[in-house]
């Protein structure tokens, strides 16, 4: 059975001016837009929610600015994406379900977080590599005097220990996790066919 709650709390001038324009372009009352919010910061997961508070707190703005700049931050690259290649990317491990529940909070952050640092990992060693590969003939070149030969070595050696260092770190994403993701992925793959499919006819 459902309950009622009755809230009372005072808010500044300001906040009722923002309040009043919220209610007029969503065409909601005041207590839907009160009703909203509150849904809204229970549906998150604790974890996400800590985070987001520490964070706003470190840079001294408010939540719901971190919220909005991280999401335009992710639309932004994903329509970018879609310019330049001509296609919405597809989703990574975010909007993974687990049976009927999309996986969120701490699990979906170290998921997502192993994922993001395997493709840095990637994406620097081949960097690396290519550094290394047009150091090695600058190594034994006569033409070069000693000193310029001992400055290139030095490149070369410190250049080398950061890649093996590199190559030792193995992010570690959950097996079922990624079977799950691949799944997803799969299943709507085959629907955007299907719907395609569809439209040809």
């Amino acid at each position: 059975m459902a309950e009622k709650f009755m809230i009372s709390f005072q808010s500044s001038p300001k906040q009722n001016e923002k309040l009043q324009k919220t209610m007029e372009l969503r065409g909601l009352s005041r207590s839907a837009i009160i009703k909203e919010g509150i849904w809204l910061i229970t549906g998150m997961d604790p974890f996400t929610l800590s985070v987001a508070e520490e964070f706003a707190l470190s840079i001294s703005a408010p939540l719901a600015v971190v919220f909005e700049t991280a999401f335009l931050r992710w639309i932004a690259e994903r329509d970018a994406h879609r310019t330049v290649y001509g296609k919405q990317p597809e989703f990574g491990l975010e909007f993974t379900k687990d049976g009927q529940q999309f996986i969120k909070g701490q699990r979906l952050y170290q998921n997502m977080r192993a994922n993001y640092e395997h493709g840095c990992l990637q994406t620097r060693k081949e960097q690396l590599r290519k550094k290394i590969d047009a150091l090695e003939p600058l190594l034994t070149d006569a033409d070069l005097p000693d000193d310029r030969q001992e400055t290139y070595r030095a490149m070369h050696a410190e250049l080398q220990r950061e890649l093996d260092t590199l190559t030792s770190i193995q992010p570690k994403i959950d097996p079922d996790e990624l079977k799950k993701h691949l799944t997803d992925q799969r299943d709507y793959i085959q629907k955007y066919i299907e719907n395609d499919s569809e439209g040809d006819d």
